[in-house]
C-alpha cells in the first residue's frame, strides 16, 4: 500500500510532526477494529487478512484450519486533512502457505481418550463449580453456548473434595452419543481460593480451548474434576451449538 503526503503534507513534515494515520478494518463477524498505522511500515506490505490479533492466530493459519475472522473492508483515517493524499494503489497478493494440520494441537485443546476415573460411575456429590467466560466474555442465564471459527474457549473453576487434580471438559453427540473429552490447563484462582478457605497451593481454576474442527452437530457440555482418583460431574448440561 502506497501512501504518500502531499506536497504541504511534505512541508510540514520538515518542521512539525504529521498527524497519525490510522487503519480502521471490518471484520467479517461484525466487529470493528482500528490500529495505528506507520505508513513507512505498511508501504513494505503486511496480511491485511485473515486479522491476526494474537501470535496464535499466525500458527492457526498456517495450520490449514483458519480460525482467525477475515477482513471484509479498511479505510485509513488522519486528523491532518489535506496533509496525505487521498489517492493511494493497493496490491492484494494471495497467501499460501502449506497446511501444516499438526500445528493446532499447539495451542488448541485436543480431543483424547479419558482417564478411568471417567469410564467408572461418578461419585455422587457434586463439586462447586462454574463457567465464568464463553469466549471471553460472561455467558448469560440459560445460555447456548456457540463456537466461534471451530474452536470454544472456557474458563473458570472448580471445587471438588481435597481439590482438582485434574478438569476435564465433555461433549456428547445428539446425533449419536458419541462422547469426547478435553483437558484443561489448571489455573491459579486467588478469588476462588480465598472464598473458599482452600490451600494457597491449590489451583481451582481451568482453561481451556477445544478444538472443534472434528465436531458436528449439537452437543451437550459437561464439567468434570477429579480428585484423589474420583470423577465428580459438574451437572452443567451446557448445549452447545
Amino acid at each position: 500500500m502506497s501512501l504518500r503526503p502531499t506536497l504541504l503534507g511534505r512541508l510540514v513534515a520538515a518542521a512539525y510532526k504529521l498527524p497519525p494515520l490510522h487503519i480502521v478494518l471490518k471484520l467479517d463477524d461484525g466487529e470493528i477494529v482500528e490500529h495505528r498505522y506507520i505508513a513507512a511500515i505498511g508501504n513494505a506490505g503486511f496480511i491485511l487478512s485473515p486479522y491476526l490479533r494474537l501470535p496464535e492466530d499466525f500458527i492457526l493459519m498456517a495450520s490449514g484450519g483458519g480460525g482467525a475472522p477475515e477482513v471484509t473492508s479498511f479505510r485509513i483515517t488522519t486528523a491532518g486533512e489535506g496533509l496525505w493524499s487521498p489517492d493511494f494503489d493497493v496490491q492484494l497478493t494471495p497467501i499460501r502457505l502449506a497446511a501444516q494440520p499438526q500445528l493446532r494441537a499447539l495451542f488448541l485443546a485436543q480431543s483424547v481418550a479419558p482417564p478411568d476415573a471417567l469410564s467408572q460411575p461418578l461419585a455422587a456429590l457434586k463439586p462447586g463449580c462454574s463457567v465464568d467466560l464463553v469466549n471471553g466474555r460472561r455467558p448469560t442465564a440459560g445460555h447456548v453456548l456457540h463456537a466461534t471459527r471451530h474452536r470454544l474457549s472456557l474458563q473458570g473453576w472448580t471445587n471438588p473434595p481435597g481439590g482438582a487434580d485434574e478438569t476435564w471438559i465433555s461433549l456428547t453427540s445428539w446425533a449419536t452419543g458419541e462422547k469426547r473429552f478435553f483437558r484443561a490447563a489448571a489455573q491459579e484462582r486467588p478469588d476462588v481460593t480465598r472464598y473458599f478457605g482452600l490451600s494457597e497451593a491449590t489451583r481451582p481454576g481451568f482453561n481451556v480451548t477445544l478444538d472443534l474442527d472434528a465436531v458436528r452437530g449439537p452437543q451437550t457440555l459437561d464439567i468434570y474434576a477429579i480428585s484423589g482418583g474420583k470423577a465428580y460431574g459438574c451437572g452443567l448440561g451446557l448445549r452447545l451449538e
